[in-house]
């Protein structure tokens, strides 16, 4: 790495703008770290299903071979077969992404137990 002009860094800091380092193509583009390194949370472009669903069906078998490759699949010659796979694996990703904590459940308190716990509660207050 060239050592950059001591005119040219923000008086700030001393440091090298992220922007010297990326490709002209790619200057004003990067607004995080994530847009830097191309780097996506997620392989799908979507997390609906449907969404999904209609844009591999739209795929010749070239395309849906390099799709599983993308995606870590071994690519096979079926396509029904390719196809099955391809959603059962977007449905695993996305529902281990999506994953929700399950709601609180709330318990039945007698009237002894609502009096315990008003007395706390007002002792609080």
């Amino acid at each position: 790495m060239a050592k950059k002009n001591i005119k040219t860094l923000k008086k700030t800091d001393g440091k090298a703008s992220i922007l010297d380092y990326c490709p002209p193509t790619r200057k004003g583009k990067i607004k995080s770290l994530d847009d830097l390194f191309n780097d996506k949370l997620s392989v799908y472009a979507t997390h609906n299903l449907e969404t999904y669903k209609t844009e591999i069906m739209g795929m010749n078998m070239v395309d849906l071979q390099k799709e599983a490759i993308r995606i870590s699949l071994f690519p096979v010659n079926n396509r029904n077969l390719l196809v099955e796979r391809l959603i059962k694996k977007f449905e695993q990703t996305t529902n281990a992404i999506l994953q929700k904590t399950p709601a609180p459940r709330l318990l039945k308190v007698g009237k002894k137990g609502a009096a315990v716990l008003s007395e706390g509660a007002n002792k609080l207050v």
